[in-house]
């Protein structure tokens, strides 16, 4: 052990115990030689024992010198999280600790235990490992996903800043390939997952709190439990393999659990098979689409939802067997008693995974998975007959393995429910799971089976599933409105008192600013007393206020804080970067202020609560009470009014089939009330049934038309073509509309003129929709074509591209051609080449290093690698590369050239001179080689030998 190495493993484990036990046992191949640089800095060689590659940790002049130039051009800024992959001998850590910018997080993953113990042998490292600011890993696997949401206010600030200690990259290509695409992976989805909060985290609120009607009179999935044992389930998606499995399941489907993906339906249906039940999911609008062009048929087909589904598609669903999943917390959780029994089902991500979770909670076995293809099965991303048509973007799209071990394209949406599905079959590990697609996309812990074979080998049940699950939901418990109201009483004192403690932590705060204004004395960082005594009563009820408001329980208050509290909290972090460069006096101001801020988007959130509960109060109560009158009324006209009062309550709340239902009960005992028809049209518009909508406002307007209000609700639905082709227009001109957005646009077009056939800017956005996709698909058959075939067969063709100068397509198809074969050497050396054309010399750089891993014995990829290395002024780096391909390959003496030129830039002279000589034996012709043997020789004083070459080289 070296000097340094008692104290170093002292401080290690003390904060990292577990890696200090596992520094004496853990061994790699990584070979480390330490010895002194010139400047007197310890420095090292590391080498591969294995594939023998060989690289200088540090600089064998200057290490320290060198590392803090490196950090210099790192821009690293205050409260970002900094990924440092791989440490060297600490150098980098040491001084990016010792910037000591304000909140800076420092993780350092490092793969070499070889690498780190030579470190932690020959240079302090305690200021490094006794860091707060600092998160040590040394090994293979790192738990990504927790260490980085532990950091989300770093993120959210700067994103993930991720710096790569180059020298041993090249020594394990292989292992930082897979760290750094891992930590950009849940960067990336963590990123997103921050943004999808801030987007939808309050849609997600207005839909639960929308949803409430229909969640008070649907059972919860906790009802179906070991409903179904005894019975396989077949769990359905959209993918193409749905439609080659349609015979089999029109001939066995009686004998299992159908529960299919609200996308899947249609394509059912059409094919005249029923489930049994059908799974959404979708908080975005788009879900009801799913469903409209046969919502006529599904009145028998029940219906399960989670609690934060768009309100169109569970209150627009005909079938009033309805299920729900809720997490059960919040104002759902105070109600939760009235069902019984809750289902407590994992988290998910989509529909696949809400549909495998309710055929495990019915107690079905084994599961088996059907049109979950995951992947675009020739070329197809749905069976036919899919309510909304996708489109392929094959450029852009990922890769993923198949069931016949080859990799094939898809979505990245595709990816992520795989891996969800994945994560279920592994949660509900006792009940076996089975995939009876025959192609299509790996799907790990589910082994392909035959379908048929299965389902011919159950015995047909004694009862219907349909039958089975109509009668859990009516023997299941739900709440009714008397329930709901007091509780819903109780919830609103709750956010009334806690707005008033916000609005007073404000008022104290606001004082306190006053006093901060007029101290003077704050400027020199001494308050007087009354200003701290302020200060300290703002920070005491602030501090108090916030538990009272997390005391409360209102838990939808979650869905609306989560993005903007991190918001607020990132400005905090930025307030303490900074805090240097303010005065006393407005970091003092700046924390009130902060406060403040904070309080006044609790009021926020707790006043659009507020508003929801109220407006769920009134809905409530106004249904038992108008029902109440309604039952007691025996006047036709009377009662037609109780009826149009109790529909506009519904319609108020959003729940338009159940005003539709009582306002034409109304109409049929009195035709003559104005408001009747158009509280029935506003209905009918919600309900999307524009023809309907506009025909029962034209008939208000004739029954009152002096009426304006009557007059702006005609205008509006008179203009509805228009507003449809507008949403139309974004869809053709939004980004990537080619590939994602042109069927929306298609579709919306299409509706227009299915009831205006004449209309003349419906026919032309037609034609320019239908041209677009033309170009669309003219581009998808030709990357098709392109990329068909063998790994020969589509490098040939970009070779084709390239000699015919289309370098963009030819970058394109070898884009596709890396994610088509993940472990071809060559495809990642010829998409390298390609981008190096462009100027992309680090992403080069990174394939060709992951080239060599793949395969080490191919010289041509070491020496494109060498020349990137020599141009970047990496001189030992290119030697040591050219030096490899040239003992793979001694017949490229063409190497010496460039190498004897690395070696006299290093200063070594003889090998130089050995170099020149071997590349002029085998080029005579080029006499210009001896100058520079003349030029080794001075270097070395061999002034007679240097004149003779020098003179050779003239003549």
């Amino acid at each position: 052990m070296g000097p340094c190495w008692e104290k170093n493993i002292e401080a290690l484990s003390k904060k990292y115990p577990d890696i200090a036990a596992n520094l004496k046992l853990s061994k790699d191949t990584i070979s480390v030689n330490c010895f002194k640089s010139k400047s007197g800095h310890m420095t090292a060689t590391a080498k591969d024992l294995e594939s023998g590659r060989e690289v200088f940790l540090h600089s064998p002049e200057d290490p320290v010198a060198e590392t803090k130039t490196i950090v210099d051009g790192l821009e690293l800024k205050g409260g970002e999280l900094r990924c440092l992959v791989g440490m060297g001998l600490g150098y980098l850590a040491i001084e990016i600790v010792k910037r000591k910018l304000p909140l800076h997080k420092l993780l350092i993953i490092e793969g070499s235990f070889s690498i780190f113990s030579a470190a932690m042998s020959h240079v302090d490292l305690t200021e490094v490992l006794n860091s707060d600011s600092v998160t040590l890993y040394v090994d293979k696997k790192f738990p990504f996903n927790s260490i980085l949401n532990l950091n989300r206010v770093a993120i959210n600030m700067h994103g993930l800043p991720i710096t790569v200690f180059e020298p041993a990259r090249q020594l394990m290509p292989e292992f930082y390939t897979n760290v750094i695409y891992k930590l950009k992976e849940e960067g990336n989805s963590l990123v997103g997952a921050i943004t999808t909060t801030k987007s939808i985290g309050l849609s997600a609120f207005q839909n639960i709190l929308d949803n409430c009607t229909e969640i008070v009179k649907s059972a919860n999935i906790s009802a179906l439990e070991h409903s179904m044992k005894g019975r396989p389930a077949i769990i359905i998606g959209a993918g193409p393999y749905l439609s080659e499995a349609i015979p089999v399941l029109k001939k066995w489907a009686h004998t299992a659990l159908i529960v299919c993906v609200d996308s899947a339906l249609p394509i059912l249906l059409k094919e005249g098979i029923k489930p049994d039940l059908v799974a959404t999911v979708d908080y975005s609008f788009a879900c009801i689409e799913k469903f409209r062009d046969i919502i006529d048929k599904l009145s028998d087909i029940p219906l399960c939802y989670v609690e934060a589904v768009n309100p169109l598609t569970v209150k627009l669903y005909p079938c009033p067997i309805k299920f729900f999943l809720a997490e059960g917390r919040g104002f759902l959780a105070s109600i939760s008693r009235f069902w019984g029994k809750w289902a407590t089902l994992p988290s998910m991500q989509g529909v696949a995974h809400m549909a495998y979770a309710v055929a495990v909670e019915t107690g079905a076995s084994p599961l088996i998975l059907l049109g979950f293809d995951l992947a675009y099965t020739g070329l197809r991303s749905h069976a036919s007959g899919m309510s909304i048509p996708v489109t392929i973007d094959l450029e852009n799209a990922a890769w993923v393995e198949t069931i016949e071990g080859e990799m094939a394209p898809t979505m990245f949406q595709m990816l992520g429910m795989k891996t969800g599905i994945e994560y279920l079959i592994s949660f509900y590990d006792s009940t076996p799971c089975f995939n009876a697609n025959k192609k299509g996309a790996r799907i790990v812990g589910a082994p392909q089976c035959d379908l048929e074979e299965i389902l011919s080998k159950t015995e047909p049940p004694e009862s219907l599933a349909s039958e089975i699950i109509k009668n859990r939901f009516e023997k299941a418990s739900k709440p009714s409105s008397q329930d709901i109201l007091p509780i819903l009483d109780e919830k609103l004192k709750i956010i009334y008192d806690v707005i008033s403690q916000c609005r007073k932590t404000i008022r104290n705060a606001e004082k306190a600013l006053k006093k901060i204004e007029k101290d003077k004395t704050v400027i020199l960082g001494a308050p007087e007393i009354s200003t701290l005594n302020a200060l300290k009563t703002v920070l005491d009820i602030y501090e108090e206020t916030m538990k009272n408001v997390a005391f409360a329980d209102i838990y939808e208050i979650n869905h609306i804080l989560d993005g903007l509290d991190l918001d607020l909290q990132t400005d905090e972090a930025k307030l303490n970067v900074n805090e240097k460069e303010l005065e006393a006096k407005d970091k003092v101001s700046s924390e009130m202020h902060m406060i403040i801020r904070s309080m006044n988007i609790r009021i926020d959130a707790l006043k659009k609560i507020e508003s929801y509960f109220k407006k769920l109060h009134e809905r409530l109560d106004s249904e038992i009470e108008l029902k109440k009158s309604i039952e007691k009324e025996l006047n036709p006209k009377k009662r037609a009014d109780f009826l149009t009062r109790l529909g506009k309550v519904y319609l108020n709340y959003g729940d338009a089939l159940h005003a539709e239902q009582v306002l034409r009960q109304s109409i049929e005992l009195d035709k003559t009330n104005a408001d009747t028809y158009v509280l029935l049209s506003k209905s009918l518009s919600i309900q999307l049934k524009h023809k309907d909508a506009l025909q029962y406002i034209t008939y208000a307007k004739k029954l009152s038309p002096a009426r304006n209000d009557i007059k702006k609700i005609f205008e509006i639905e008179h203009s509805w073509p228009d507003r449809k082709l507008n949403d139309a227009t974004q869809f053709m001109t939004l980004a990537g509309a080619g590939y994602t957005r042109l069927p929306w646009a298609f579709r919306i077009i299409s509706e227009v003129l299915k009831f205006y056939p004449n209309n003349t800017r419906g026919k032309l956005y037609l034609s320019e929709v239908n041209r677009l996709m033309e170009a669309s698909k003219k581009r998808l058959t030709l990357i098709a074509e392109l990329i068909d075939g063998d790994e020969q067969k589509i490098i040939e063709r970009i070779e084709e591209l390239t000699a015919k100068e289309d370098f963009n397509l030819a970058i394109s198809v070898a884009n596709i051609l890396v994610k088509k074969y993940p472990k071809s050497a060559i495809a990642k050396e010829r998409f390298a080449l390609l981008i190096l054309d462009k100027g992309m010399k680090d992403e080069a750089k990174k394939l060709l290093i992951q080239a060599i891993s793949l395969k080490p014995d191919r010289p041509d990829t070491m020496v494109h690698l060498g020349m990137i290395f020599a141009e970047e002024g990496e001189l030992q780096e290119a030697r040591n590369y050219l030096l490899a391909a040239l003992k793979l390959n001694p017949n490229l003496t063409i190497l010496n050239e460039a190498l004897g030129d690395l070696n006299y830039a290093l200063e070594k002279y003889e090998a130089s001179i050995d170099n020149y000589e071997k590349f002029f034996l085998a080029n005579s012709n080029r006499k210009d080689i001896l100058k520079r043997m003349g030029d080794c020789y001075f270097k070395l004083g061999k002034l007679e030998a240097a004149k003779a070459a020098w003179q050779a080289g003239s003549t």
